[in-house]
Formats: C-alpha cells, structure tokens, sequence
C-alpha cells in the first residue's frame, strides 16, 4: 500500500496539471467562430407516450456568428405522400465546446408543419462530437408544440429525437 501512494500522486500530478498556451490554442481548432455546418439526419417525433413513433429524414445547414452562438435552417420529411417538405425550421442555436472534440448545445425553434399548415415552437438540446476538423456526429432532443390555426385547430406537443453526421466548413 505504501508503495501505491507515491505512484497515485504522480499519476494525479501528470493529470491535472495546467495546460499550456499553446495546448489551450490547439484547442480552439474545432467549433469555430464564423463556421457553416451542413447536417444530414435522422428523426424521430411522438406526439404521446402510447402513440407509434414517426421517422423521417432532413437536411438543414447552420451558421456560428462566434464560437457559441449560432443560427440554422432545416428541411425535414416524414412521408413521402404529400410535400417534399413538411417541416421547415429556423432555429437558435448556443454551443459550449467543453473540449476539442465535444460540445454540447441548446437550441430554441420555431417552425412551419406543411402538412396541417400549423406554426409551433420548441426548445431542445444535444450533443456533438467531432471525429474530425471537418466531420462530426450529434444527436439531439427536444419537445415541440404546434399553434392552433390552420388545419390544427388544437394545440398539440410532441417529442423529437434526431441523430446525424455534419460537416464542417
């Protein structure tokens, strides 16, 4: 046992020491200020517990004014019946790089549904980590309600999971 106490220190010291200045700058090479991000991904939304999930797919492309701050567009589709589109979203976006490689976010939305001619909003949050400067994958989650109008005369909320891949530009 007396011999494990001085190799823990010097593990413990190897680990927490501080970084350098140069390690810390290394560190901002990923989830720049001023980056676009083109994501292709997966949904998933429930509009109750005991409902039938729906799937779909969608594209969308986003925009970081700083390192933590960001606006982006989507496209999403959950049939293949009616509209191309049936959910065009415009959302707000506040990303904190924890590390090089990882950083979660929250967004806030607002959206159009093409199929019911409904508005909602929503709020959600996610996780990115990037397996390259140029490509990473996240996945996300949020809840939304739609505004009565339209052909959606009632209220109505929902849960949303998307996961995907994003480059980076």
């Amino acid at each position: 046992m007396k011999h494990l106490l001085p190799f823990a220190f010097a593990l413990f010291a190897f680990f927490a020491r501080p970084t350098s200045a140069q390690e810390a700058s290394a560190a901002l090479k990923n989830f720049r200020a001023h980056e676009v991000q083109i994501d292709a991904y997966a949904s998933s939304t429930r509009a109750d517990i005991l409902g039938a999930p729906t799937y779909g797919a969608g594209v969308g492309v986003n925009y970081f004014l700083t390192r933590g701050l960001g606006a982006g567009l989507r496209a999403t589709t959950y049939n293949t019946q009616d509209a191309a589109v049936d959910d065009g979203e415009l959302r707000l976006i506040f990303r904190a790089p924890l590390w090089d490689r990882i950083a979660p976010y929250a967004f806030v939305t607002g959206f159009h549904n093409f199929d019911e001619n409904s508005w909602g909003a929503g709020a959600g949050g996610g996780l990115e980590v990037r397996l390259w400067r140029a490509f990473g994958v996240f996945g996300e989650a949020g809840l939304r309600t739609t505004i009565p109008g339209g052909n959606n005369k009632t209220a109505a909320g929902a849960a949303l999971i998307q996961a995907g891949g994003r480059l980076t530009f």
